[in-house]
């Protein structure tokens, strides 16, 4: 006789085979189409960021499939140029130090909050969990001239939105 798994029972073997989980942290949205850059932060079984990888890039391409299931990974000039980023640990803590190549000067700390991890950053002054930036951007040459970009998230303390237009 042939047993049959529980249905019940298949998460828990998929988790044991799949240790790792991941936590959208904020996106990218631009003017010129579409597609949008993801940031998952990944965890480990126990709940913390992975050591090796703890932030992973990439793009869902709503230009080629409008379900969101079309993905790429950023290739090598946009990762040098324009959406790829340098991620440190902070010595003594459990957060990390995230910085944007397109805008070092803005750092980023990826933590554990309630289990799940977040992106903090200053938005028009105030500490803030980062949900999404948009690029107003125009063609150019060899790539896109960037007009202005807005970062949108929520206040750590109050929960209220964060807005912050920049104009480089």
């Amino acid at each position: 006789m042939q047993k049959i798994l529980p249905f019940f029972l298949i998460p828990l073997l998929v988790w044991n085979v799949f240790p790792q989980s991941s936590h959208l942290l904020f996106k990218i949205e631009h003017s010129t189409n579409k597609n949008k850059v993801y940031y998952e932060a990944k965890q480990n079984k126990n709940g913390t960021l992975d050591a090796k990888t703890p932030v992973h890039a990439y793009w869902i391409m709503w230009e080629k499939d409008s379900t969101g299931k079309t993905r790429e990974d950023l290739n090598a000039v946009e990762k040098k140029m324009a959406f790829g980023f340098k991620i440190e640990p902070v010595s003594g803590t459990q957060h990390q130090t995230m910085k944007l190549v397109s805008c070092p000067k803005r750092p980023i700390d990826v933590y554990q909050q309630k289990g799940k991890a977040v992106a903090e950053i200053i938005i028009n002054g105030k500490p803030a969990i980062l949900d999404k930036i948009f690029i107003s951007a125009r063609e150019a040459v060899l790539l896109p001239k960037v007009n202005y970009l807005e970062l949108f998230g929520k206040d750590v303390v109050t929960g209220a939105p964060r807005y912050e237009k920049v104009v480089p």
